[in-house]
């Protein structure tokens, strides 16, 4: 004991940091935590991509059933066979310039309007009155403020008609309350 080299008097101190279970605790949190937020983003952005696939879908939808429309409408103008008539409003009401374009031959035809806003959002029907016989109904659907051109066809019905009158939609196989008319000259 004398010389203090080691004589086995003192045991060996081992030190033991209780810091190191602590910040283990601390590294697992902030992975989680960054996990999460990862996992969060990539589910927000699959989320985006797929609205934006599903919104692209529905305006090349869209566009092609313009086109097609633009494309059937171009053909029934340039018809030679193609009558006009011009529509004048009933029982003093407002609906603007009306004009029907009809083909015989295709059995189909254009509404055009250039105000419908005073009824937009009502449902309007078109009839095809002959000369003789039964009217026909064709569901012009719903008016829109802006829009000016509504296709139609007699789907079922094969009529050669002398008068249009436009009404709002009526349930049964009666006219609704006229708007305009127009006769075949």
């Amino acid at each position: 004991m004398t010389d203090g080299q080691g004589s086995g008097q003192y045991p060996p101190v081992f030190h033991i940091h209780p810091r190191a279970p602590r910040d283990w605790g601390v590294a697992l949190v902030v992975a989680c935590l960054v996990l999460g937020f990862t996992l969060s983003w990539a589910s927000y952005e699959l989320r985006q991509r797929l609205n934006q696939q599903a919104d692209d879908a529905q305006w090349r939808h869209d566009l092609d059933a313009l086109l097609s429309q633009q494309s059937d409408l171009g053909q029934l103008l340039a018809d030679p066979a193609t009558k006009f008539v011009r529509m004048q409003a009933e029982d003093g009401g407002s609906v603007g310039d009306l004009s029907v374009a009809w083909n015989d031959d295709r059995q189909s035809g254009a509404l055009f309007c250039r105000m419908l806003d005073t009824v937009a959002g009502q449902r309007l029907e078109l009839w095809l009155i002959p000369l003789s016989g039964q009217a026909a109904p064709v569901d012009v659907g719903q008016a829109e403020a802006g829009r000016t051109v509504y296709p139609f066809s007699p789907i079922g019905h094969s009529v050669s008609p002398k008068e249009f009158l436009l009404t709002h939609w009526s349930d049964s196989d009666q006219p609704g309350s006229a708007l305009a008319k127009g006769e075949i000259e």
